[in-house]
């Protein structure tokens, strides 16, 4: 028995009739039909979309209707899976777990048995940013970071002014980004590397290597990604003695070897 596509949910009676004969009859029992309403998604928003490394974010959910169940990425159009820690994952405030990573969220609503629809989605940035207020410029001491804390190498580290000096070796597992007017300098006996998976992006920022006396400034091994190194200076200190010594220049470049030694300097 169909009763056709209903928007009023009510209770509906069956009439039965002989085609033939002409008699009718009404059933005995009745069926109660529930309509339910379309899923709609709702605007998802965050007032924290940028927090410090291993801080929280709180998420919520406005103008939906149906039963919530919240969903992360790792970039935002694939991937998407039910997310994990944090509290409040079926309701419209949804608070993260502490987050070390960029994470995009959405929200998934389902109302009855109606088609489910996804909320807008929203990115929370999880990063350390250098701020220079810390009285000096040394990348070791934690009131130059905007979390007052010393990045470590599962952070997100954006550079984006002043002249810090990385005094600590550094292994960027996360990312390293240079911008703005920013020039990063690596001590003497320091080594910047990039692990696999890690990226670091100096956008073609002054970045100096150094060297004295007491050591030579690196770039360690390179396992995961590193663009924009096209203004790199990289020192070397020889000691006051009588002796051979062997170095060499970059040779893959298009500049000539005087060029690449700035002996034409200006």
């Amino acid at each position: 028995i169909s009763f056709g596509n209903q928007t009023t949910a009510d209770t509906y009676t069956v009439i039965a009739t002989n085609g033939t004969t002409g008699c009718s009859s009404t059933m005995n029992n009745s069926c109660i039909i529930s309509i339910d309403p379309s899923s709609v998604s709702g605007t998802a928003s965050t007032v924290t979309p940028d927090v410090c490394p291993e801080t929280s974010a709180t998420l919520t959910l406005a103008g939906y209707t149906g039963s919530i169940q919240w969903q992360q990425s790792a970039d935002g159009s694939t991937g998407w899976t039910n997310v994990t820690g944090g509290s409040g994952a079926n309701s419209d405030s949804y608070t993260t777990p502490a987050l070390i990573a960029d994470t995009y969220y959405r929200a998934v609503v389902t109302s009855g048995t109606c088609v489910s629809v996804n909320s807008n989605v929203v990115l929370v940035s999880s990063n350390i940013t250098w701020t220079g207020n810390g009285g000096n410029n040394l990348w070791s001491n934690p009131s130059n970071w905007s979390c007052n804390t010393v990045p470590n190498t599962t952070f997100n580290v954006n550079i984006n002014n002043g002249t810090p000096v990385l005094d600590v070796d550094f292994t960027v597992s996360a990312s390293l980004r240079l911008g703005g007017n920013a020039e990063l300098t690596i001590a003497p006996g320091k080594t910047l590397a990039v692990s696999a998976g890690g990226k670091s992006e100096f956008n073609g920022r002054k970045v100096l290597v150094q060297s004295d006396a007491s050591g030579n400034g690196m770039i360690g091994q390179i396992a995961g990604t590193l663009t924009g190194a096209t203004n790199v200076t990289v020192e070397r200190h020889f000691t006051a003695r009588r002796a051979f010594r062997l170095i060499t220049t970059p040779v893959t470049t298009t500049t000539s070897i005087r060029a690449n030694w700035m002996e034409n300097a200006t």
